[in-house]
This record gives structure tokens, C-alpha cells and sequence, in this order.
């Protein structure tokens, strides 16, 4: 279970500058739901608090939009405010406080009402909230153009070459991106997720390393063809070790 996120005052300021350039209210409310579902109680009640404070004290227009799209919050779901008064949900529990990396394949609800231009226009850009958001995604363009952006690193590459269940049509775009097929972790995590298409993890086997060859091996969850043609590797490459034989032990 991930722990809380914790946020700094620079973070608070970083989440109201993003939804004061979101120009369709109802889209802003979605996004500030999705921000606040990322905070541990008593962040949210914190950020909450500052953002109203901040708009009766400097009455500045991203913060006054921030505002109207808490209140607009309130309004819309007054139930569910309501029951976060009086209970605590572990994280994740609640149908508002869900992790977004355990949403099943598709768009996360936070980016639906957001065009796939527009999501492809996101995935260049230099925000990390919404670029990690995007990662999972299931429009290859989509995906193209995160992987061509300077901010993201291996971490998140692996997270999504590594991620199970995920369209086999995402990780052929990483087998594809020679930026990060040039790398052997990402190998790696290709050939080792059963949803990356069979012809590339066969091309990639090639670059695996002996232990790693060896672990194929055992891995259950992998085609069989696979498994049998790392087999046929360890033996050209006279690594191949058969199980023991077991010898009966004759009484003198």
C-alpha cells in the first residue's frame, strides 16, 4: 500500500497553478478531486483550508478558481463529504480516495473528459502530476511522446514496461523507443511481463544475461516457447545445467 504523499507548501502552490490554466470548470473540479485523492486527510483539509484563505486574503484569480471548484465539490457530492466527516477510510478504501496506479487498463477517470490531442499535447509537457498520470494511458501516441520527454526517467519507464494487465500494443511503443531499449533493465522488464508480444520478447532474449536466462527458466507465467528457447541459449552458451539425477543408494 503506497503511504500518504506528502506535500509542501511549493506543492500546494504547483497543484493551484495547474488548475487555474484548466479552462472548463467541470474538468478543473474532476482535476482537483483527483489531487485531493492523492493527499492523506489531513493534507487535503490543510491544502483545503489554505487555498480558501488565500482567496479572501489576496482575492487573486487562481486562487478564487481553486476555490469555486471546492465549493463546486462540496456541492457535487455532498454525501461523500459528508461520510469523510465521520469515518476514516483506510487508503485506497474509499471510491474517492483510490490510488490511480491500481485502476484497471484504459483512461484514468481524472483524464476522460480530456482529448486525446490534448493528452498527447500533455504527455510533451513538464508537469509531473499529470505525466505520471498519462504513463498509464493506453493510446500509443500517447505513450510515444512521454517516452521522447526529457522528464521522464527509467523509474517510470520500468513501472510501465513492468505493469500487468496492459495493452500489448503500449509495450511494443517501449520495445520500439530505442532511447530506452537500449537499456538492460527495460529489457529485462519486457521479456519478463507476459503481455509484451511474443516476437519481441524472443528478439530481446538474445541481450539477457546468464542469471537472468536462468530465472526464465522457472517463470511459469511465460510462454513456454520462451521459456524453452532460453533453455536452448544457457546450452550454446554451455550454461545449461541438468537437475540431478537421483542414484540409488545400494546397501553394502
Amino acid at each position: 500500500m503506497t503511504s500518504p504523499r506528502a506535500f509542501s507548501l511549493e506543492g500546494f502552490r504547483r497543484i493551484v497553478r495547474t488548475l487555474s490554466r484548466i479552462r472548463e470548470r467541470p474538468l478543473r473540479v474532476s482535476l482537483l478531486a483527483e489531487a485531493l485523492s492523492a493527499m492523506d486527510r489531513e493534507t487535503a483539509e490543510t491544502f483545503q483550508n489554505w487555498v480558501r484563505k488565500e482567496a479572501r486574503r489576496r482575492r487573486r484569480m487562481e486562487f478564487l478558481l481553486v476555490s469555486d471548484a471546492l465549493l463546486d465539490l462540496t456541492r457535487r457530492r455532498p454525501k461523500v463529504a459528508e461520510e469523510q466527516e465521520k469515518i476514516e477510510y483506510p487508503r485506497g478504501s474509499h471510491p474517492q480516495l483510490r490510488d490511480p496506479w491500481i485502476e484497471e487498463p484504459g483512461v484514468l477517470p481524472v483524464l476522460q473528459e480530456i482529448s486525446l490531442g490534448h493528452r498527447r499535447a500533455m504527455a510533451r509537457g513538464a508537469d509531473l502530476f499529470w505525466l505520471e498520470r498519462l504513463l498509464m494511458d493506453p493510446d500509443p501516441g500517447v505513450i510515444r511522446n512521454l517516452l521522447h520527454n526529457a522528464k521522464i526517467t527509467e523509474k517510470e519507464v520500468l513501472k510501465l514496461a513492468s505493469r500487468v494487465p496492459i495493452p500489448a500494443r503500449i509495450l511494443r511503443v517501449v520495445a520500439e523507443s530505442p532511447r530506452w531499449v537500449s537499456r538492460y533493465r527495460v529489457k529485462k522488464a519486457l521479456v519478463f511481463n507476459p503481455c509484451t508480444p511474443l516476437e519481441i520478447s524472443l528478439s530481446l532474449l538474445d541481450f539477457m544475461m546468464v542469471q537472468d536466462l536462468r530465472l526464465l527458466l522457472e517463470a511459469d507465467h511465460l510462454n513456454p516457447r520462451l521459456r524453452f528457447q532460453a533453455k536452448a541459449l544457457l546450452a550454446e552458451r554451455g550454461k545449461f545445467q541438468s537437475p540431478p539425477q537421483c542414484r540409488l543408494i545400494k546397501d553394502a
